[in-house]
């Protein structure tokens, strides 16, 4: 758990684990709930493992081995138990995939409660290679990050989707760029070619790799190795291939596999799957399903949520179930509105969020140089004209959930307060 992480959260995902052991860096950071567990400082735990019976002789491959907590729909967290199996099958794959070896250095960004930082630790801890903790205040300043990945001679960077889009905003690599990187791997949310093009210009040596995979899926379960500078009509970095000892399923309302050019619900298969949520039999049940293509036996697939589309044998991620809206007699999915505008602007974040008191979709957007006449002539060509938002309203700063990723509930608050206040 990250100590930084809000109070509030912290207690909630001690209650919904209800740990016996709570193993402190600062015993100070004392958690209130009403739970009996016992307290150990890491220090002292180094010098007496004794204290906890780790019964570690005990553990079979399906045994938890760790947690992920990940947001909520209900805004409770959810706990995500990742198996010594999915695991060791995850990593086993990964890294025959993509030849690491113990020579390699991790440039790690990701905080260890963020399910993204697991790739570092356990291929470094399989293969040998080594983890750089690459310092939050490199991220604050743009040539500390580029000089701490050249000094370090890191050859590996498993990134969040945001962090790579940072080096290309900030423009990291102007003065100079860190060649020892062999291989940029990035996942969380769509990847503008444009983003790509800028990191080969300046390490082109460097292979880039797509990933995805929901929180429920220990490590990634899809992959696309960018081309050159490969381009679609969409611009949109794609996905393709799946890792080994896991099936990816898109599927379409009927139940059916997608063919070209059609949109389907992603499901997953195979031993990368998590166990489940612990302590919520409930939500596992609604997720982790009956392979809806047959019921000759017991087999088990995670409903994802994730839309995708195939085109031309590749695959984009084209929203969530849970963010579609209706306009106009209309389906439509806000993060497709996003995509596209990504593709056609080089600016900062921006928001698609649907008003239903003023029946309009409006456009959040923390550059002010967008003006709506450019807007609507842009998108008129790549989507429907029902789909293009009727207003631009601009933010100083589009919130971010504690992984990064837009706050959309915060964001349409935000949003209503303000409009609220003008009227």
């Amino acid at each position: 758990i990250d100590i930084k992480t809000p109070k509030e959260r912290i207690e909630k995902i001690v209650e919904q684990i209800k740990p016996k052991v709570i193993i402190f860096t600062n015993s100070q950071n004392i958690i209130n709930v009403d739970i009996p567990y016992i307290i150990i400082d890491i220090d002292t735990l180094k010098n007496d493992r004794n204290q906890i019976d780790l019964k570690e002789n005990n553990v079979i491959d399906v045994d938890p081995a760790y947690i992920v907590m990940t947001s909520g729909s209900t805004g409770s967290p959810k706990a995500v138990i990742k198996s010594h199996r999915s695991i060791l099958e995850f990593v086993e794959s990964f890294m025959e995939q993509f030849d690491i070896v113990d020579t390699d250095i991790l440039g790690n960004q990701a905080a260890f409660d963020f399910d993204v930082a697991a790739k570092d630790i356990y291929l470094a801890a399989k293969t040998g290679a080594t983890i750089y903790i690459i310092p939050n205040s490199c991220f604050l300043m743009p040539q500390k990050l580029v000089e701490c990945l050249r000094n370090e001679k890191i050859t590996l960077l498993i990134w969040s989707a945001s962090a790579v889009k940072y080096v290309w905003k900030m423009d990291c690599f102007r003065k100079t760029a860190p060649q020892s990187i062999k291989s940029v791997f990035f996942s969380g949310e769509s990847m503008p070619i444009e983003v790509i093009k800028y990191w080969k210009k300046y390490i082109p040596n460097s292979k880039y790799i797509n990933l995805y995979a929901p929180s429920e899926v220990t490590g990634n379960c899809l992959y696309y190795l960018v081309n050159d500078v490969y381009v679609n009509d969409d611009g949109i970095v794609p996905l393709k291939n799946t890792f080994s000892n896991v099936d990816v399923m898109i599927l379409n309302e009927d139940g059916k596999v997608i063919g070209n050019g059609e949109k389907g619900e992603v499901y997953v298969r195979g031993s990368f799957l998590a166990q489940g949520y612990y302590n919520d039999m409930e939500a596992t049940k609604q997720k982790f399903i009956q392979n809806p293509c047959h019921n000759k036996y017991p087999d088990i697939v995670y409903k994802t949520g994730d839309y995708m589309q195939k085109k031309n044998e590749l695959l984009y991620f084209s929203g969530r179930i849970d963010n579609q809206i209706k306009h106009m007699g209309h389906r439509i999915e806000l993060e497709e509105i996003e995509n596209v505008i990504y593709t056609q602007f080089v600016c900062k974040r921006v928001c698609a969020i649907y008003d239903k008191d003023l029946e309009k979709i409006v456009l959040l957007s923390e550059d002010n140089s967008i003006l709506y006449r450019d807007l609507f002539e842009k998108l008129k060509g790549h989507i429907p004209k029902y789909m293009i938002p009727n207003e631009i309203y601009n933010l100083k700063e589009i919130p971010l959930n504690e992984r990064g990723k837009i706050d959309r509930f915060r964001a349409v608050e935000i949003y209503k307060k303000r409009k609220e206040y003008e009227n």
